[in-house]
């Protein structure tokens, strides 16, 4: 009884002293409050008159419709703007090659605004590619990533030569790529048209009617929302282990090439886990799709042998657009059997990333994701770690979903709650959420794709080879989903449907660390974001096809009730490995050879072992205050600490009883 009446003031004095009982680190990326943006540039020239575009219908009747079309259906929040040409000044008319007019601002989407602009469009001019990408370059407001899509029906009939043009563009350094649409064109435009797409890091598609026109232009300007952007603070890693750059806590962007390995060093205090994970991005270069191999992450000692902890993660889907992601963590209870001692004393340790298994030639973007965790206190709150034995449930579904949009990386994931969410994707796409999951809770997701969808071009295109995959990470980006037949976590379209997918995690616990042979186990042992990585992928017959966005629906369900979790030690700096209060090599040495499953609570890393030289648990508070204030405060602090001393005295941690 007394101990639950002093409950309240406790908690709230050990707030002051030893901070607030962390889930998880934050280890966001500096990312920029800027959305992508997207311009579209449209041939409004005189060879758009042409009523060749299907059912009657000029080629500038079936651009104004796919224009109008795209800006209803681009997700709130986006950014889109307009720019025409060949519409304000007659063919060889004075001022002809210079006529290029921005119809719609870059800023969040306006469909009425576009949809009154492109009405009054009258083809009449030349056709002044360069001038009108030169311009499109300077349409764009921030620092964002930026994609012009430029719609054409032929090739320039002024100077400057589009192709020099986008090559210039694309050299300033910065974040910019022009896609190109050819709409009814000759073998001589599309060959120059070719030229600007590659020129300026795009892709090309040929358009041969109003419906594919449509659907050209819809992938093409959509994909530059959703293009995996890789962010972090740029760092060069070494080569070799000496020379290794220092690392924080925090994201960093890199570059690594197959069997290339990169080190960097972080500084681990004694007692903490380090957790280490990477993200290697495919981007939507076609160049760069199907990339294989494997990812193996590892944390090494100071000499690079022998290792603390590593980790061998596959990509569960080489053929589309998803990144290749894993990582490894290293401390207290989740060490390799024969790790050494200094894994666990304090200072710096390595970490190495190296890609390998893949012939791939050219550097990928790499993001690297650097997260410390303290030492707990004493063993409540440790829960028991899963095992193989553990049944996951299929969900159920889930009626009711709310219209969302995914993110297009890791950096920016739409965050969810539990219920029923509805989306949509495109062949070649990956989208991301977020789910917050509380100590001891399960993250469970199941994906509905539609059985027999009624429109019939959307049925007709979901045939054998479109193929879908569903992931689970933690904020790290170390895999969190369960192996083998345990999840459904890829489905392929066979007669225009897909069977569900679904994913179910083990229960968050920080003893799952202790479960070194089982991933599914091991990187579920922190409460905190858990990552949702949904790819789409496959071959299209059309380009009609590659433009379908495909609806599914996303069940999120947290089992469980949130539990209070561990109790960290965040009072002070641990000792560094120089420091006289550095733990015993016996110590060391138990902890470190300890098997993954069955060790004991009392290995973990207590308050005694991040303590100052003094031994005290805590620093001591002095608090002068005036009058009654004085008295209230002193009492209350005595109160506390006394209670702190029986729980984690000099002998170590009391028991806690039952």
């Amino acid at each position: 009884m007394h101990r639950s009446v002093l409950a309240p003031a406790a908690l709230a004095a050990l707030s002051l002293l030893v901070g607030s009982v962390p889930a998880a680190s934050a280890v966001g990326a500096p990312s920029s409050s800027e959305a992508p943006e997207v311009v579209v540039v449209l041939d409004s020239s005189g060879s758009m008159a042409e009523a060749d575009a299907g059912g009657g219908q000029t080629r500038m009747d079936a651009a104004k419709q796919a224009v109008t079309e795209l800006a209803r259906s681009t997700p709130e929040g986006t950014r889109l703007g307009l720019r025409t040409y060949g519409d304000g000044v007659d063919s060889e008319a004075p001022g002809s090659c210079e006529d290029t007019t921005l119809r719609v601002p870059v800023g969040p989407v306006d469909a009425d605004a576009v949809a009154a602009e492109v009405a009054d469009l009258a083809p009449r001019g030349d056709t002044p590619i360069g001038t009108a990408l030169l311009a499109a370059a300077e349409d764009f407001t921030g620092d964002a990533a930026q994609t012009v899509v430029l719609v054409s029906d032929g090739e320039p009939t002024c100077d400057p030569d589009p192709c020099p043009v986008a090559a210039d563009l694309a050299a300033r350094g910065i974040d910019l790529r022009i896609d190109v649409v050819g709409f009814r064109v000759d073998a001589e435009a599309r060959e120059v048209l070719q030229c600007v797409a590659d020129a300026g890091g795009g892709t090309y598609v040929d358009a041969a009617d109003a419906a594919e026109l449509s659907a050209a232009l819809d992938t093409s300007a959509l994909r530059g929302f959703r293009v995996y952007r890789p962010e972090g603070t740029p760092v060069e890693g070494a080569l070799e282990a000496t020379g290794a750059p220092l690392v924080e806590e925090g994201q960093y962007l890199d570059e690594i090439r197959s069997d290339e390995p990169r080190y960097y060093t972080v500084e681990v205090p004694r007692g903490w886990t380090v957790r280490a994970g990477a993200t290697i991005t495919r981007g939507d270069d076609p160049q760069r799709r199907g990339v294989r191999g494997m990812l193996v992450t590892s944390v090494l000692a100071p000499g690079e042998e022998p290792q603390c902890a590593s980790s061998i993660d596959f990509p569960d889907n080489a053929r589309g657009s998803a990144p290749l992601s894993g990582g490894v963590l290293s401390g207290p209870d989740a060490l390799r059997v024969q790790a050494p001692e200094t894994c666990l004393a304090g200072g710096p340790l390595l970490v190495r990333v190296e890609w390998t298994g893949t012939d791939q030639p050219v550097a990928l973007p790499m993001e690297l994701v650097i997260s410390l965790e303290p030492p707990v206190r004493g063993s409540e709150g440790l829960g028991e770690a899963g095992d193989r034995t553990t049944v996951f449930p299929e969900p159920p579904a889930v009626p009711d979903p709310v219209a969302v949009d995914g993110g297009p990386s890791f950096n920016d994931a739409t965050e969810l709650r539990p219920g029923a969410w509805s989306d949509s994707m495109r062949r070649g796409e990956t989208v991301y959420y977020r789910v917050r999951v509380g100590w001891g809770q399960q993250l469970a997701l199941r994906v509905d794709f539609p059985r027999q969808p009624p429109d019939s071009a959307l049925r007709d295109s979901l045939r054998a080879g479109t193929y879908a995959n569903v992931l689970v990470f933690d904020e790290n980006r170390l895999p969190a989903f369960p192996e083998g037949t345990r999840s459904k976590r890829y489905t392929e379209f066979r007669d225009g449907e897909a069977q569900d997918m679904y994913i179910t995690t083990h229960a968050v616990t920080w003893a799952n660390r202790r479960e070194l042979d089982l991933y599914a186990v091991r990187n579920v042992s922190r409460a905190g974001d858990y990552l949702v990585m949904l790819s789409l992928d496959g071959d299209s017959s059309s380009v009609e096809d590659e433009g379908l966005a495909i609806p599914f629906t996303l069940g999120v369900d947290l089992l469980g009730e949130a539990e209070q979790g561990p109790q960290y030690v965040t009072d002070g700096a641990a000792v560094p490995a120089s420091d006289p209060a550095a733990p015993s090599p016996a110590a060391s040495e138990e902890a470190a050879t300890a098997p993954s499953t069955g060790a004991s609570p009392e290995a973990v890393a207590t308050a005694d072992d991040v303590a100052p030289a003094s031994g005290r648990a805590l620093p001591a508070v002095v608090v002068v205050l005036v009058g009654l204030a004085v008295l209230l405060v002193a009492v209350l602090a005595a109160l506390v600490l006394w209670g702190l001393r029986r729980r984690a005295g000099p002998d170590g941690p009391a028991d806690p009883g039952p």
